[in-house]
């Protein structure tokens, strides 16, 4: 079924909300890198950041899929999209806890292609070849971010020989930003060729890029991560969302995409709480690193699901 249309979005080579987000997020992100050299070192400060990073925007950009899900199933009640979507996430909580090693593979594809496909096809009804594009660049951002930090996995994973070889993996991949970079740009060639960028948009993002891989590898896994999902991916999906929601984009439009999500955010709240007392009663012994990302995946995966034909809708 075919989405009703949507209002103008930012192209792929125009950062999402225009250059006042664009330059509001570079200079957080500097802001961010510098405390994190100049300063003396807080403890439990990496996961501070991540904390706000999941509260003010990452839950939010996802807590009105349920609204999103209406614009191209507009057949379904609201009651029947609400259990659809709670129960892909319970499926999907069961699985990642049934299944570890499983789970988390199938999350790092699921997060690669959404974060390329966030990164490349905004505005785009992409071919298979364009979307496993999107799907490469998404990889590259994540091994990018994990490789240079794989004696660190260990403590976030639980303690068996599936992830133990896992890391091993992570672990034999460059841990220099520059290999990925190349690879970026090689695939930003590839997008240049299907006119999804403008030259001046591919030195923008390769800058941004080298920008935020030279932060992952020189800062700490957690710390990078709650920079790149809280003030790049999330934000410009809130712009986008937004946008697609209530006509127009705009800081109006960002402000109603907030209201409407407080219902659903503290619904994740209270299943990210939910996930930590099972792990404890249950005696699963995960370590809590890792029951945070089980609640991540359980909410990604109907995200993704739900995001893609948004991402792709064509330009008015």
């Amino acid at each position: 079924m075919s989405l009703p249309a949507a209002p103008p979005v930012a192209r792929p080579d125009q950062p999402a909300g225009g250059l006042g987000l664009f330059r509001i997020q570079a200079l957080l992100t500097l802001l961010l890198w510098a405390a994190w050299v100049l300063l003396p070192p807080v403890p439990q400060g990496k996961w501070l950041l991540l904390s706000v990073a999941m509260l003010v925007v990452g839950i939010p950009h996802g807590a009105n899929d349920l609204q999103l899900l209406a614009l191209h199933r507009p057949g379904w009640s609201a009651f029947r999209r609400f259990i659809v979507y709670g129960l892909a996430v319970v499926a999907a909580m069961a699985a990642m806890l049934t299944w570890p090693l499983a789970g988390l593979l199938v999350f790092l594809l699921l997060t690669a292609f959404h974060f390329g496909q966030g990164e490349m096809l905004i505005g785009s009804a992409t071919s298979l070849g364009l979307r496993a594009v999107a799907l490469a660049y998404g990889a590259v951002l994540l091994l990018a971010l994990l490789a240079p930090h794989a004696a660190a996995l260990p403590a976030y994973l639980p303690a068996t020989p599936g992830f133990a070889r896992l890391v091993q993996l992570f672990a034999r991949l460059p841990a220099s930003p520059l290999p990925y970079v190349g690879a970026a740009a090689a695939l930003l060639t590839v997008a240049v060729a299907a006119e999804r960028f403008q030259s001046e948009g591919v030195v923008r993002k390769l800058a941004v890029l080298l920008g935020l891989l030279v932060l992952f590898a020189r800062t700490d896994l957690v710390f990078a991560f709650s920079v790149y999902f809280g003030i790049w991916h999330s934000p410009d999906s809130i712009r986008l969302f937004s946008g697609r929601l209530y006509g127009g984009g705009g800081w109006r439009a960002v402000r109603r995409f907030y209201v409407a999500a407080l219902p659903i955010t503290g619904l994740a709240l209270g299943l990210l709480a939910g996930a930590g007392w099972f792990n404890a009663r249950a005696g699963l012994a995960y370590p809590l690193p890792f029951v945070l990302l089980t609640f991540i995946f359980a909410v990604t995966v109907p995200h993704v699901l739900v995001t893609e034909p948004i991402y792709r809708e064509p330009e008015a």
